[in-house]
């Protein structure tokens, strides 16, 4: 199976230091090995990313729109590895919350705004309507709604909470 992510470092770092010998030195090899990885990630993808001559890189207008993407992927990459690495103490990355419009408004946007503060690389995308969601749909992660909920499939209730009544064995 071919490795879809090969090349993409070395074709980053070669814009970013502008040559392939900068590019090179950060990822410690040589400039013959980026040269190549390059070459194999345009045949792979069948476009030229980089216009080459001896003294300058420039990026094709493929390469430009292929350059966004693997920055941002390289990004939420490095992103994961860090909160992988980091035990779990900074949430990061996109959730997608749907409130009742009062009750959030009143009872939880506070609480949120507090928190978007505290972890700056949590992104909070918070809704107020009072109409049911679509959550798979539209998208969102996590919706509170208060009062009985007709019948949906895909939607996990907390369990009614029964008060305990206790039995004490009885001995035969």
């Amino acid at each position: 199976m071919e490795d879809r992510f090969a090349g993409i470092r070395e074709f980053v770092a070669t814009i970013d230091g502008g040559s392939l010998t900068a590019a090179a030195e950060v990822l410690g090899v040589t400039g013959s090995a980026i040269g190549k990885s390059i070459s194999r990630l345009e045949a792979r993808l069948g476009v030229q990313l980089l216009h080459r001559t001896t003294r300058r890189i420039d990026l094709t207008t493929e390469g430009d729109a292929y350059l966004s993407s693997c920055r941002r992927i390289l990004e939420e990459l490095d992103q994961t590895e860090a909160f992988l690495s980091t035990g779990h103490q900074q949430p990061i990355g996109r959730v997608r919350i749907d409130f009742p419009t009062m009750f959030g408004r009143r009872h939880i946007m506070p609480t949120l705004l507090n928190l978007s503060l505290r972890y700056e690389k949590l992104d909070l995308s918070v809704t107020l309507q009072d109409r049911a969601v679509d959550m798979v749909g539209e998208g969102i992660d996590l919706a509170v709604r208060i009062g009985t909920l007709g019948d949906y499939p895909d939607c996990l209730r907390r369990p009614k909470i029964q008060p305990h009544v206790g039995i004490a064995p009885t001995e035969n």
